[in-house]
């Protein structure tokens, strides 16, 4: 049976504007997320970019976090993969893969954010090149 402790929480989702994220926004996001009983967060590389040119580190992220009772469970999210285009697989992952790793988290989170449709083949061979 599922409980709190199995969901995670999307900590861009508690933002009224899920773009930003600054360290005291981090805290406030983390502390609610934690007093409603989650365990674990997905943390957007985007607040970490934005965290991280206020002089916050990916450890630092890791350490409120786990001071919480928190895991960041999951880094999001990688979008270049349905291009198989694997410069940019390769510019957007490899920093991504580091903050993950820095961050403790175990997933990272694939996506597309194209309105266009996507070409299955395609999709499937830059997916599985990301995965290598």
């Amino acid at each position: 049976m599922l409980d709190l402790d199995d969901l995670t929480m999307c900590l861009a989702g508690l933002r009224d504007d899920p773009f930003t994220c600054g360290p005291g926004d981090l805290e406030r996001i983390v502390q609610a997320s934690a007093g409603a009983g989650f365990r674990g967060v997905s943390l957007w590389s985007l607040h970490a970019e934005q965290l991280a040119a206020e002089g916050y580190s990916a450890k630092a992220i890791a350490r409120l976090c786990s001071r919480h009772g928190v895991q960041v469970r999951m880094v999001e999210a990688l979008t270049q993969w349905a291009t198989a285009d694997r410069a940019s697989i390769d510019e957007e992952a490899r920093p991504l893969f580091a903050l993950s790793v820095e961050v403790g988290a175990e997933e990272v989170l694939a996506v597309t954010l194209d309105n266009a449709a996507i070409d299955p083949e395609v999709a499937a061979r830059g997916f599985a090149y990301t995965c290598d």
